[in-house]
């Protein structure tokens, strides 16, 4: 009975998560050693299986039976394979680059690619034969010229010197209509850029010839600073594959490999020396037949991708959701970048100077309670100070490896212990907002505009909701008084009015909408206020003698429930202890039984198909929906829960703003759409068209599509972003 036999035993009975071996639910390794001992054998188990005193344990064995043979049968290693093998192939030596190639695109092992050595990074032109052309001249442009006017549809890609549009300059132009082909139009030249630009404006801005490209907003962006309207966006290569697998790498090397078995050229290969990282490249060091050659492959590869990713979007029922939502979304986002938003930088610093004395104030508050002075910033300082010196209770806090925790969470737990615990937490929100916005802010504003550009990213989330970098405006704090000071930084020049479009509970209107419950649906027709009509519901009570407080254990459970929220959970936000809370639940699903019977039949879809989906179809993979592991299979079915509200929130939000967008000037020529955030629109409005604006946004949002209960918009004003009134 040697080792490898009690590896192969102990593993067919506990499982190993690390390869998805499932083994027998419920026995861990103890539990198989106690089995090992006795039996020697998984057959000696099942053989014996009367013998077992704890029942448990017996009934999992039976319950389990076929999963233990078939986890014995992955983990046995087969010693009798026959292999024509020697020792002399098997001596190291040089390799055929593109064979190795082979072997990885055939078993996709996309992060090996970058992998394999490159002998020589001059040999771009050896890759393939291709048919890529260099233009610098007016000869060679008219020539090219003429091609271009008899097209109906190319792919476009532009090379510039920096990715910041409103800072960097554009070098160049690629085209490409045919596979394997592409032409790069060196306009660094200003007077040959004059002459270039001049010419193929009428042909960009023909929106009856299609235009194909990766990330096209980019490139909308520069050719609108160069006063050119891209129009004709029929499909891009990135949104495509972000809509058939949002899990999927989606830079256009990686796509090239996963769809086209095409290992393709980085910028940074073009470098003799590269740089420690991509936004430290100098383009301009490139040489220009290298430069050129990169560009042309680039809208080469869109183009090739553009033929293979199209009958996919079809086939797997996207194309509407491409074509009707995220395409005609580029020119909107685009246009939001460039427009940015003012920032009060006079207000930042005066608030600076007083968060930094609070900050201090705080510090020596902290330090007498300590009765010593120490680096609150330092977790090892801290946890020293709480648990040792101060001897605050810490049974229930969690230990890290470096021992116990003082992460938020867990000085949550120990607000009420000692008064140094609430100071703490201030000094870190307090400390976090000067480091993060109120000092960093103000760098970010951009010499050209005085505004701050943000980017908004359409295949970043998996449920379809747009996110904001460089900097992240979706995340500027409103839960705190201290937090929302920093709103009020956020500006709109004299004579504007600052306007703010809300989705009044959008997600819990979707949810009544989707799950087709009738007692919700009915409330929302009434126009009633549903945490208070959920509070009456559960105590039985008129709507007339609804408090504060039971209508917000109303509110937490009415919103929790769309994430998944259990007893635990609720108990955690109200305070009710887990019984009441599970009670509390019960009572919720015995009064919105279609909310009930919406979570069961999703995670049954969930389980069976793999994903869940939108009303407009987008859909989110669920990767983890059958793992073994509880806490992966619950974390998934939260998501799968979830997704398909947040996900329609997002889709309608989106199509709002496109309709919005699309008949904005011809209600106001000089209103401006700034932000996004959640299920909120921010736009800067002038004083005079204000009246007509607030119109025309109340009735595109609530009119954007129909539900079977009413889609509502609140509108809030003002002069900065904290300070806006409801109207």
């Amino acid at each position: 009975f040697v080792s490898g036999d009690i590896v192969t035993f102990a593993k067919s009975i506990q499982g190993d998560p690390s390869d998805n071996i499932k083994g027998v639910k419920g026995i861990g390794l103890k539990g198989a050693s106690d089995l090992i001992k006795k039996f020697n054998s998984l057959e000696g188990v099942y053989d014996n299986i009367d013998k077992i005193e704890k029942e448990r344990t017996k009934k999992l064995l039976l319950e389990y039976k076929k999963e233990a043979f078939e986890s014995k049968r992955l983990v046995t290693i087969v010693e009798d394979v026959d292999i024509n093998w020697n020792l002399k192939s098997s001596i190291i030596k040089d390799f055929d680059p593109e064979k190795v190639y082979e072997v990885f695109k055939k078993y996709e092992f996309n992060s090996l690619l970058n992998k394999i050595p490159q002998t020589d990074n001059n040999n771009y032109t050896k890759k393939e034969e291709t048919g890529y052309k260099y233009i610098n001249n007016k000869k060679d442009f008219l020539e090219f010229y003429k091609e271009l006017e008899k097209q109906k549809i190319f792919s476009i890609d532009t090379e510039t010197t920096a990715l910041n549009v409103l800072n960097n300059e554009i070098l160049g132009i690629s085209f490409s209509w045919k596979e394997k082909t592409g032409v790069y139009i060196n306009i660094d030249d200003k007077e040959f850029k004059s002459y270039v630009l001049k010419k193929i404006k009428k042909i960009l801005e023909d929106g009856n010839i299609k235009k194909i490209g990766h990330n096209l907003k980019f490139d909308y962006k520069i050719f609108k600073i160069l006063d050119i309207e891209l129009n004709g966006i029929e499909f891009d290569t990135l949104l495509s594959a972000y809509l058939i697998n949002s899990n999927r790498g989606l830079k256009l090397e990686e796509l090239a490999f996963s769809y086209l078995g095409y290992k393709k050229l980085k910028l940074i290969d073009l470098l003799k020396e590269k740089p420690r990282k991509k936004k430290e490249i100098n383009i301009r060091e490139i040489p220009i037949e290298k430069l050129s050659w990169y560009a042309a492959e680039d809208a080469d590869i869109t183009w090739r991708l553009y033929k293979k990713l199209l009958p996919i979007t079809k086939e797997e029922k996207k194309l509407d959701l491409l074509q009707k939502i995220e395409t005609p979304l580029i020119p909107v986002l685009a246009n939001m970048e460039l427009n940015g938003i003012l920032l009060d930088k006079n207000f930042l610093q005066k608030l600076s100077k007083e968060f930094e004395k609070n900050l201090e104030i705080l510090t020596k508050q902290i330090h007498k309670l300590a009765s010593t002075e120490f680096n609150i910033a330092s977790p090892k300082q801290l946890k020293e100070i709480l648990f040792d010196k101060l001897k605050i209770d810490s049974s229930k806090i969690k230990k890290t490896k470096t021992g116990l925790s003082t992460a938020a969470s867990e000085l949550d737990k120990m607000k009420k212990l000692h008064p140094i615990i609430n100071l703490i937490i201030e000094y870190r929100e307090l400390n976090k907002l000067i480091s993060t916005y109120v000092n960093a802010l103000p760098e970010l504003i951009n010499k050209k505009t005085n505004r701050i550009h943000t980017s908004f990213n359409q295949t970043i989330t998996a449920t379809g909701r747009l996110s904001s970098s460089d900097p992240n405006l979706q995340n500027i704090p409103i839960r705190t008084a201290l937090g929302r000071q920093i709103r009020e930084a956020f500006v709109v020049p004299k004579g504007y009015t600052m306007l703010a479009a809300d989705y009044s509970q959008i997600e819990l209107r979707l949810a009544a909408a989707i799950s087709k419950d009738k007692k919700m649906i009915d409330s929302f027709n009434k126009g009633e206020d549903i945490h208070a009509r959920t509070a009456a519901e559960i105590h039985n009570i008129d709507l007339k003698d609804v408090t504060k407080e039971i209508r917000r254990t109303a509110k937490e459970i009415n919103f929790g429930i769309l994430y998944g929220l259990g007893s635990l959970g609720l108990s955690r936000r109200t305070e009710m202890n887990r019984n009441e809370s599970k009670e509390f639940i019960n009572k919720y699903f015995n009064i919105y039984k279609g909310i009930k019977d919406y979570l069961e039949n999703t995670k049954n879809f969930a389980h069976k198909k793999g994903y869940v989906q939108t009303i407009f179809g987008r859909r989110r993979y669920l990767a983890d929906i059958n793992s073994y592991m509880p806490m992966l299979k619950a974390a998934a079915e939260r998501m799968a829960i979830n997704m398909p509200i947040q996900g329609t929130a997002a889709d309608l939000m989106k199509i709002a703003m496109i309709k919005i967008y699309k008949d904005l000037s011809k209600v106001s020529s000089k209103t401006k759409i700034l932000l996004q955030v959640h299920d909120e629109v921010v736009l800067e409005v002038p004083d005079e068209d204000l009246k007509k604006v607030i119109k025309f946004i109340k009735e595109s949002m609530e009119n954007v599509y129909k539900l079977s209960i009413p889609l509502i918009v609140d509108i809030e004003i003002g002069n900065n972003w904290n300070n806006l009134k409801s109207i």
